[in-house]
C-alpha cells in the first residue's frame, strides 16, 4: 500500500482548513493553494472530493471557499485516507468488492495480511486532524 498524493495532499488541505477557521467563515481554495504550495489545478480536483464526502462544505461566489462540518478532533485520518485513496488493502485480494481468491483456503500468508490492514485501519482511525495540526505525539 502507498498512499497517493492525492491523500497526502487531502490531509494537507484538512489540516489547513482547521488551522484557519475563525478568520473568515470560508477559506477560498487559492489561499489553501498558497499556504501548502500545492498546485492550485490539484486543488481544485481534491477539494470537490471532499465535500462529496460530506468532510467539509463549499461557497461558490463572493466570500466563497470552504469550510469543516466538524471539528478537527472529530475527524480521523483513516476516513479522508479511506476517502481520497479508495481502500488501504495491502494487497489486492483484500480490497473491498475483490473477488474471493480460490487459494484463500490454503493461503498461509493471508492471516499476516488481515493483521496487517488491521493495524493500519486502526493507527489511521486513532489519529485525527486536531493531532495532526497539534503534532501530538502519534506512535506509542
Amino acid at each position: 500500500m502507498k498512499i497517493s498524493t492525492r491523500g497526502r495532499y487531502a490531509l494537507r488541505i484538512m489540516i489547513d482548513l482547521a488551522e484557519h477557521t475563525g478568520e473568515k467563515e470560508y477559506i477560498a481554495m487559492k489561499d489553501i493553494s498558497q499556504r501548502q504550495e500545492l498546485s492550485l489545478k490539484y486543488v481544485e480536483k481534491i477539494l470537490p472530493q471532499l465535500v462529496k464526502g460530506n468532510l467539509i462544505v463549499g461557497q461558490h461566489g463572493k466570500g466563497g471557499g470552504y469550510k469543516l462540518l466538524r471539528k478537527p478532533e472529530e475527524y480521523p485520518v483513516g476516513e479522508i485516507l479511506r476517502l481520497t485513496e479508495g481502500d488501504l488493502a495491502p494487497v489486492a485480494c483484500l480490497e473491498c468488492g475483490a473477488e474471493e481468491c480460490n487459494r484463500r483456503e490454503s493461503c498461509r500468508t493471508i492471516d499476516m495480511w488481515e493483521k496487517l490492514y488491521d493495524m493500519i485501519e486502526k493507527y489511521f482511525d486513532s489519529i485525527t486532524v486536531a493531532d495532526l495540526m497539534n503534532n501530538t505525539q502519534l506512535i506509542e
